[in-house]
């Protein structure tokens, strides 16, 4: 499910219409995919 995440990000960071705003509706993907990674064990 990881791997769908990121390649749907880099498909969508695929000539953005304006990469600041893609980049700031897309930064919560980018804080909450490695926090979800790391404390996968302790919360299934």
């Amino acid at each position: 499910m990881a791997a769908l995440v990121v390649v749907g990000m880099a498909v969508s960071a695929w000539h953005p219409h304006d990469r600041t705003t893609w980049f700031l509706e897309t930064v919560w993907v980018f804080v909450g995919l490695p926090a979800i990674v790391l404390t996968w064990r302790r919360f299934p």
